[in-house]
Parts: C-alpha cells; structure tokens; sequence
C-alpha cells in the first residue's frame, strides 16, 4: 500500500532507516538477501543516488559536496516551486 501524500516522506524515512540496518547486517553480520530483496535493494539505491544527484543540481554542487545545510538548501528550493 502506498503512502498518503501527507506522510510519505516520514514512513518512508523509517522505512530506509530499517534498510540501512539491513543493509548493515549483511556487511556486519553476513546475513543474506533473498533474490527479491536483492533487486529491491538495488532499485531502491538507484532510486537514492538519482535523489541525490537532484539534489545536486538544485544546489550546484557536486555529490561529494552535498552536506547537510545544502541538502536543507535543495529541499527549502524544490518545496517552494
């Protein structure tokens, strides 16, 4: 089920915080993905890095320049077009 406009962005942020911790058990712990996880996470980095590189240009900046306070930059331009 897909989330309503009005929180989104939050359940989604606890969401990617859960995949975070996953993706660290992998790394810490080697636990496995299944097949269909797999994929997800792939996806769901892709989906990640293409935000980002928005953000990036929002801010014209490089990725590796993107910080907090022009993330914050790039999120106050995008929200008030």
């Amino acid at each position: 089920m897909s989330n309503m406009s009005y929180c989104r962005f939050q359940n989604t942020a606890m969401d990617l915080d859960d995949c975070q911790e996953a993706l660290e058990a992998c790394i810490n712990d080697g636990e496995a993905l299944s097949a269909e996880e797999h994929r997800a996470a792939k996806r769901l980095l892709e989906t990640a890095l293409n935000m980002l590189e928005l953000v990036a240009q929002v801010t014209n900046n490089d990725l590796d320049d993107l910080d907090d306070r022009e993330i914050e930059i790039a999120i106050d331009t995008i929200d008030t077009k």
